[in-house]
């Protein structure tokens, strides 16, 4: 038996021979083939122990003439002669044999030039079965038989180059197996002058393997051979979630192989779990898979290829979880667990995660309190199509870390978070190579049930808010009237604190607002505000209050007449003058042209100043801007900025609002919305309204 070519190139080789015969990933369905078996029956003959020499061809059905006719043997097997042609096996047109398993099958292949000639036949398989099969030939050349499954991805060749090969696979999914036979010329893509044929014999049958018993968690060697898969038998008598991982050795002088790994649950008969490849830059396979206790299960080690004699080493160990299999949360329980050692096989530092599912709604809080030795830090994920968007974090306090999220009422669906917990300092990679972790290192996770009841709040409102409990909100409830701005501001002597404000929205999702709001309202009604601390947390989180202030001004620019953009107003010594109240139809150019424009307003101490970009209803035929809005003081000073205004609808267009301290004039900037993985800017019209209003 010859060297197999490198594992990693199989799967691309089993690509390139379905581009051939446009085989994979459009083989018939196991729907289709209780229509098929009643009118597409491939000849059949009886093949008895005195049969000719294997792999001489059969034309028709033949019995041995003996006088008088002699019982059937038991050892009688069915043969199926394949069909031409046979080919292809499109979805349309499945040429494939078809046959039963334990049948045997029969065949020849045909060189015609640069035409080689590959035969297809197809079974029903049951997933969990043992699928042995015996390959006969007398060729010359080396002949390939592979099994394809319903799944492309599946594959596994048996390469003969004597006079016979016997292969077993396990069957992980019940559907149509189509088995391939061709010979090397094939990939050689040879142009012979042999237009002899090349008989075949194939036996099949349904294989029984012994399975070897382990004593878990442990690490054993063992080794693939006889080209079958190996069955490792356990019982997990634990509540943790088990890891096994297969490791193989590696060397110019013996090839190791590319193995997969099975799960395999016998009471439920369906596979638990499977992997290929652990990580991208390794062959060897790692599942980890929720087990049921004291239950046992199946380890299967098999591979696309296989040689004589592969040695491997397995190790089921125990883990409190993964990104695969997170721990599952539901309010009212609570979890104890530790941040362990690192693994190096997983990843640098142990990370716990969970995995929370919200009906529309539904709040949750998270908060983990751990020992000394534990610096635990949150971080929540929120799926959206297959994608996971971060949306908080809790730094730890004296030890906690807590965190509340909520799914809006008008979800169509349950919304799902992953929450993981880590050390803040192998976040923050304190020193390289060295991470927390271990025996000491535990903590206990709780999750209950959050409701946001509001405080009402009478406008304006100035109040200190004190945050005895780490990852809390405080709600508040302003009611507002139509055509006004709601100005509400959250802020903090102690520089270490970003306090964050959360808005409700009417449908009932959760938006975060960063620590300054200026809505513009349309309706009268109530606007609901939660105010918390901002992510990364410092230190001192906790120790003293946060200041919130709200008001509101009335957008008096309706009767105010609308003037044209200065044409030069892209330097602070050319602002543009405006008399509030004021409408001015302006144009945000490219940032690779002037790619601002700049207004200048006098205001006295006190004020407040209310400044908003809108619709520019005389050209709204075309594209708008997208703006940004900034504001400095008389001394240059940046003061604010808005990106996006909060809105009940989408908008990309900008407001602000400030409370004067100081008299002087202030300048308005407003430029367009830039971005290098964006491209261009996003340069249009727009209509920049600006009003004032003396205190309260």
């Amino acid at each position: 038996m010859r060297a197999l070519p490198h594992n990693s190139c199989s799967a691309a080789r089993w690509l390139a021979l379905a581009s051939v015969t446009t085989a994979l990933g459009c083989v018939a369905s196991p729907q289709d083939e209780g229509e098929r078996q009643e009118d597409e029956q491939a000849p059949v003959v009886i093949l008895l122990p005195e049969e000719d020499a294997p792999g001489e061809p059969v034309d028709s059905p033949q019995l041995p003439v003996q006088e008088p006719p002699a019982p059937p043997q038991p050892e009688q097997v069915r043969v199926r002669l394949e069909q031409e042609p046979n080919d292809t096996i499109d979805l349309h047109d499945d040429q494939a044999t078809l046959f039963a398993l334990g049948e045997g099958l029969r065949g020849e292949l045909l060189a015609r030039g640069a035409e080689q000639d590959i035969d297809y036949f197809r079974v029903k398989l049951e997933a969990g079965q043992f699928f042995s099969w015996t390959l006969k030939h007398s060729s010359e050349r080396a002949l390939h038989a592979i099994l394809f499954g319903p799944d492309a991805h599946y594959g596994r060749e048996l390469v003969v180059e004597g006079d016979a090969g016997e292969r077993t696979v396990f069957i992980p999914e019940s559907g149509v197996y189509h088995l391939g036979i061709y010979d090397e010329r094939l990939w050689a893509q040879e142009t012979s002058q042999d237009r002899s044929a090349h008989p075949y014999e194939i036996m099949t049958r349904a294989r029984a393997l012994p399975s070897f018993s382990l004593q878990t968690p442990g690490i054993w060697t063992d080794a693939l051979q006889d080209y079958s898969p190996d069955v490792h038998r356990f019982t997990w008598g634990r509540d943790e979630v088990v890891m096994a991982e297969i490791i193989c050795e590696r060397d110019p002088i013996r090839m190791g192989i590319d193995p997969v790994l099975y799960l395999w649950d016998p009471i439920e008969a369906r596979v638990v779990a499977a992997n290929d490849n652990s990580r991208r830059d390794s062959l060897d396979p790692a599942i980890i898979a929720h087990v049921v206790r004291e239950r046992e299960y199946l380890l299967v080690v098999d591979a696309p290829q296989l040689h004589a004699h592969t040695p491997y080493a397995l190790s089921i160990a125990e883990v409190d979880d993964s990104p695969d299999v997170p721990t599952h949360l539901s309010a009212g329980m609570s979890w104890r667990a530790e941040i362990g050692d690192p693994v190096l096989s997983m990843e640098h530092f142990d990370t716990d995660y969970f995995r929370v599912v919200l009906k529309p709604g539904e709040s949750m809080r998270i908060e983990v309190q751990a020992d000394d030795a534990l610096l635990p830090a949150l971080s929540l994920f929120k799926e959206d199509g297959g994608f996971y968007d971060q949306v908080d974090f809790a730094a730890p306090h004296r030890a906690r870390a807590a965190l509340t999220f909520h799914a809006s009422e008008d979800a169509e669906q349950d919304i799902i978070y992953y929450v993981l917990l880590d050390d803040v300092r192998n976040l923050k990679g304190r020193v390289p190579g060295v991470f927390a972790g271990g025996p000491a290192h535990t903590y206990t996770l709780t999750a209950t049930a959050a409701h946001a009841t509001p405080s009402p709040a009478t406008l304006p409102y100035a109040q200190a808010l004190s945050f005895p409990d780490t990852g809390a909100l405080h709600w508040l409830s302003f009611s507002v009237q139509p055509e006004q701005m709601l100005v509400v501001d959250a802020s903090s002597e102690e520089t270490e604190r970003s306090p964050l404000l959360v808005w409700a929205h009417p449908a009932g999702s959760w938006r975060d607002a960063g620590a300054h709001v200026a809505m513009l309202t349309q309706e009268p009604g109530e606007q609901r505000f939660g105010v918390r601390e901002q992510f990364f947390r410092g230190a001192s989180a906790g120790s003293g209050p946060i200041s919130v202030t709200a008001w509101s001004i009335a957008l008096d620019t309706h009767m105010a007449p609308i003037t044209r953009e200065h044409r030069d107003n892209h330097d602070v010594t050319l602002a543009q003058q405006l008399s509030l109240p004021a409408r001015v139809a302006a144009y945000a150019h490219p940032a690779t042209l002037e790619g601002h424009d700049i207004f200048k307003v006098w205001l006295n101490a006190g004020d407040r100043l209310a400044a908003w970009t809108d619709l520019d209803p005389q050209r709204a035929h075309t594209t708008q801007a997208d703006t940004v809005l900034h504001l400095f003081d008389p001394e240059g000073q940046h003061i604010l900025s808005n990106d996006d205004r909060l809105a009940a609808k989408r908008t990309t267009f900008s407001a602000l609002g400030y409370q004067v301290r100081e008299p002087g004039h202030y300048f308005l900037l407003v430029e367009p919305y830039a971005h290098p993985s964006h491209g261009p800017s996003f340069e249009g019209p727009y209509m920049l309204h600006v009003t004032s209003a003396p205190s309260l």
